[in-house]
């Protein structure tokens, strides 16, 4: 891991080498559950990348998801 992946994780105040995949899903729950303010993603879906078309349906379809726990998007695709 480098320095800067180890400075991110100790800013969440957890430290994830330590969780069980059970602890590390409950605790990501928890996180979504309280609100993430904002995030950049992306809405291809495997097997595509840049330069494929994607319809108005998949990206609302990606929206979607995000959207009870997100308050802002920024999309990359």
């Amino acid at each position: 891991m480098s320095k800067r992946e180890h400075k991110l994780l100790s800013l969440t105040g957890i430290e994830l080498s330590q969780l069980s995949i059970d602890q590390l899903r409950k605790s990501f729950k928890s996180s979504l559950d309280g609100g993430i303010h904002g995030i950049s993603f992306s809405a291809y879906e495997e097997g595509q990348k840049p330069g494929h078309q994607l319809s108005l349906e998949q990206v609302q379809k990606r929206m979607s998801i995000l959207e009870p726990s997100i308050e802002w998007v920024r999309s990359f695709s």
